[in-house]
């Protein structure tokens, strides 16, 4: 006969849970044990992780306890056999032969309440005993009945549960009672009836201060937000309002209510998954999609259709379907832009659906004219969007005696402060009129962001004509 052990001593600290009304227990009976104040399964028979040893009536758990707390409450279900203490509704153990604490035969129901069996869930009471029931399939039967009473909590039924039969109708009544929710991530409250007050939802996770929490009116295309609603008889009410979970407790109060007026009632929905993203809930619908510009939009429908945020308003992506030199906001879509400073241009590849060689290229002076000793130009800047570069020399006139020009390309690093000379930039010693060229780039003489042209001239009277240009390619 299972049944759930009332009488035990657990200890977190050793990892032990002791049945105080046994004098032994046997491993292969113990079925589960779940810490029901953490909602922690700690034992579970058919579970490696999750097993234990036995030495008498003390079970050694394998899960580490040490977090949680010697006053948890468990839930221990264990397979008696005959023998062994059972327990009536108020947790007292006592002896009996049988597998039915009353004596009675076993008419083939398989939920027992207080030493009966029932063919359809009883009314316990807290604390009494009762079996679980299975239907023909083998699934577990609750029962729907609604919160009697604020101390009520709710535990996790699969993927949601539902609460039925709620009802206030006085100043200050629960339409739905304080209600431990965390252990869900959603919920959705439909609200009947006819009466005359304001019900306001309350979140909280003391369970004795409480503030208002905004839920969405899903009810309603445009999907407001409100922290409460009101109803005036004679008018039937029927809203419905949810939104995520981000509290332990939740409860509908009636914090206005016209004496006589009637009945609030409604039903409660709580989901183990929240619904789409967190605290968005109508995703078709609204307002939002007609037109660009919005500023600051609250409701969900942002979502629908696909808005972008320009860093002042709100607008509808576009698709790169149509010409290039479109211009406005929200183009990311379809096909893939590129801004070139004005305008939004479309990405070319070729039929191989390579990228189109988009490369740019610029002509810079970096010096011109005569001189007759050694001496630097201006700083060259901007350079840093180009890779490669063809830097030419071409002097022009040469006078004086044993004259040399030796013309070479710096770089800096920190805007033109130091400079150094690049490592193969350097052209031929001249000494008659004539051309040159060096190649600088990636990778083995990149030349960064800011470059000048600096030469050394040697010679008796020496005087050079000539222009140093470079070609500088992305």
């Amino acid at each position: 006969m299972k049944q759930i052990i009332k009488n035990y001593a657990f200890n977190k600290t050793a990892q032990t849970v002791t049945f105080t009304d046994f004098a032994g227990i046997s491993l292969d009976r113990l079925l589960l044990i779940t810490n029901v104040t953490a909602n922690v399964v700690i034992y579970q028979f058919n579970d490696p992780l999750l097993g234990g040893s036995v030495s008498g009536n003390v079970l050694t758990l394998i899960y580490d306890t040490s977090v949680m707390h010697n006053t948890d409450k468990l839930q221990i279900i264990y397979d008696c056999a005959a023998g062994d203490p059972v327990y009536d509704a108020s947790g007292t153990a006592s002896v009996v032969a049988g597998d039915v604490a009353s004596g009675t035969a076993d008419s083939g129901f398989p939920v027992k309440a207080g030493g009966v069996y029932h063919s359809s869930p009883p009314a316990f009471a807290n604390g009494q005993r009762g079996d679980l029931q299975i239907d023909a399939q083998g699934r577990l039967l609750v029962n729907p009945a609604a919160l009697a009473a604020a101390v009520d909590s709710v535990s996790t039924q699969g993927l949601w549960t539902e609460l039925t039969g709620l009802s206030a109708a006085a100043l200050n009544a629960d339409l739905v009672p304080s209600t431990d929710v965390s252990a869900y991530k959603w919920l959705s409250l439909q609200i009947l009836g006819v009466y005359t007050g304001t019900i306001t939802f309350q979140g909280s996770n003391d369970g004795s201060s409480w503030k208002s929490v905004v839920l969405k009116d899903v009810g309603t295309a445009s999907n407001p937000t409100a922290t409460t609603f009101s109803n005036t008889a004679p008018t039937s009410a029927n809203a419905l309002y949810a939104g995520p979970i981000d509290f332990r407790f939740f409860r509908a109060r009636l914090t206005s209510y016209t004496g006589g007026s009637g009945t609030a009632s409604g039903v409660l929905e709580l989901y183990a998954a929240a619904s789409g993203p967190q605290g968005q809930v109508n995703l078709a619908g609204g307002v939002l999609g007609s037109a660009d510009g919005l500023n600051n939009p609250t409701t969900s429908a942002i979502w629908s259709y696909g808005l972008i945020y320009n860093g002042a308003t709100f607008d509808r992506q576009r698709g790169a379907n149509a010409a290039s030199n479109t211009a406005g906001t929200g183009l990311i879509g379809m096909g893939l832009l590129g801004f070139d400073g004005t305008n939004y241009q479309r990405v070319k590849v070729t039929t191989a659906g390579l990228l189109q060689n988009g490369a740019s290229q610029t002509t810079q002076t970096l010096t011109s004219g005569s001189s007759t000793g050694s001496s630097t130009a201006s700083a060259l800047t901007g350079l840093s969007p180009y890779r490669e570069a063809l830097i030419t020399l071409n002097c022009t006139a040469v006078s004086g005696t044993a004259p040399t020009l030796t013309v070479r390309i710096q770089a800096s690093d920190d805007g033109g402060t130091t400079w150094y000379d690049l490592p193969n930039a350097a052209f031929t010693q001249v000494t008659s009129t004539g051309t040159q060229a060096l190649c600088l780039g990636i990778p083995s003489n990149s030349f960064g962001d800011t470059v000048r042209a600096a030469w050394t001239i040697a010679g008796t009277a020496p005087s050079f004509t000539f222009t140093v240009k470079g070609l500088f390619k992305t």
